[in-house]
């Protein structure tokens, strides 16, 4: 029996889309929890890099000024240590005694904290409070 190619419809059956829909839903799953970790590693990570930033520049700052610099003002650290921060995502501040301590707080999360001190070439988490 010949069927012509007319005869046959075109289009979709609901089954044929629900099984796509579920697909792609299936996918999504999986993917989304991995997105929210590589989110906030990324983030850890700006702070990190931007701290090592804040360092040198601080160490920069004690050679030519013979003081460490002490600011809580991102705008004031931007200036005087002669940096571009960016302040959408973190909170910087930067404390003196006899050294000093530079520190990020995430903007939307004040229990995230990071800090680096002169004496440290690595940000590190423990023991750092803003």
């Amino acid at each position: 029996m010949f069927v012509s190619m007319r005869s046959l419809k075109k289009g979709f059956t609901i089954l044929e889309l629900l099984v796509v829909v579920l697909i792609i839903g299936v996918l999504a799953a999986l993917a989304f929890p991995n997105f929210g970790k590589a989110k906030e590693s990324t983030l850890d990570k700006e702070a990190q890099i931007n701290l090592r930033l804040i360092s040198a520049a601080e160490k920069i700052y004690h050679m030519e000024n013979n003081i460490y610099f002490t600011s809580a003002d991102r705008i004031a650290i931007n200036d005087n240590l002669k940096l571009s921060l960016p302040a959408q995502n973190w909170n910087y501040k930067i404390v003196t005694g006899s050294g000093f301590t530079a520190k990020a707080q995430r903007a939307n999360d004040a229990t995230n904290v990071w800090c680096i001190d002169q004496a440290a070439d690595d940000p590190y988490k423990t023991g750092c409070n803003w």
